[in-house]
């Protein structure tokens, strides 16, 4: 006599059920916004830090160029001065003020810099020059 092996009728199958796929769609639905927002904040800290840092740069090479300027011309810069320079596909507002010191024939440079679109300054950066 040859016994078979009947397959069971409520042998369960591989896979997931439909309960299953819906909590883990849930999950996704819940966890997806979340992360989303994230990404968006990451990348405008992102820009706000790139932009400080062209400002910072932009006043540097100012300040940079005030004190060569003043080494071979002799000159002091103007007292206000405002003008605009490109870098980094952007368009750069900077403004130098001139100040004199309680000592005598030092100055005290501030270049203050901003993006020419937007209002509000994003670098402010102080030196002092030699008047002699």
């Amino acid at each position: 006599m040859i016994f078979r092996h009947r397959p069971s009728a409520r042998r369960r199958q591989a896979g997931f059920t439909l309960v299953e796929v819906m909590v883990a769609m849930m999950i996704v639905a819940l966890a997806l916004p979340a992360l989303l927002g994230q990404t968006a904040s990451l990348s405008r800290h992102t820009y706000a830090a790139r932009a400080k840092t062209q400002a910072f740069w932009v006043a540097q090479n100012k300040l940079a160029e005030i004190s060569i300027e003043r080494r071979l011309t002799g000159e002091m810069p103007p007292r206000k001065e405002t003008d605009t320079v490109e870098l980094g596909r952007n368009t750069w507002t900077w403004t130098l003020i001139t100040e004199e010191t309680p000592l005598e024939n030092m100055y005290r440079v501030e270049v203050e810099v901003g993006i020419s679109e937007q209002e509000g300054t994003l670098a402010w950066l102080t030196g002092f020059i030699h008047g002699e």
